[in-house]
């Protein structure tokens, strides 16, 4: 089988371009579980692979996906999905590497190792400080 490039993220550990098969017993056996997929917030044809067992017993946060506190835990794979043909699994290209780990990089916690309960509370810690520049800004 053939591998393709993806991102592999580990909790606590910056995420880094690996190759890997492409084949459904690969990624499940790098996440260690059973699979679930969650479409990327930004990107249409970016999926993120991660074991549903660890979102339910796992306090250790990934990847922060947006303003609806949704979280991925434990370790997961970014792929890209060629939505062309049928979604299959497809490499990422140098260009979708750099942006992609970039915005992993702006979703935070990619340095650090965070319980779900605090990677919360820091969103929401975030989001009244963007609230309050974006107040003092108006008022200018």
């Amino acid at each position: 089988m053939e591998k393709i490039k993806v991102i592999a993220k580990e909790t606590g550990k910056d995420a880094k371009v690996c190759e890997i098969e492409n084949t459904f017993a690969a990624f499940k056996e790098f996440v260690g579980g059973p699979i679930e997929t969650h479409d990327h917030p930004a990107f249409e044809d970016i999926v993120i692979y991660y074991n549903r067992d660890k979102q339910n017993l796992s306090d250790e946060v990934s990847i922060m996906l947006g303003e609806d506190r949704d979280c991925i835990c434990g370790k997961c794979l970014v792929v890209k999905q060629d939505i062309e043909s049928d979604g299959e699994s497809v490499s990422l290209t140098k260009e979708e590497t750099e942006i992609l780990l970039q915005d992993l990089r702006e979703r935070g916690y990619v340095h650090i190792n965070v319980t779900k309960a605090e990677a919360l509370n820091l969103l929401e810690q975030q989001k009244m400080i963007l609230r309050e520049m974006k107040k003092q800004e108006n008022e200018m």
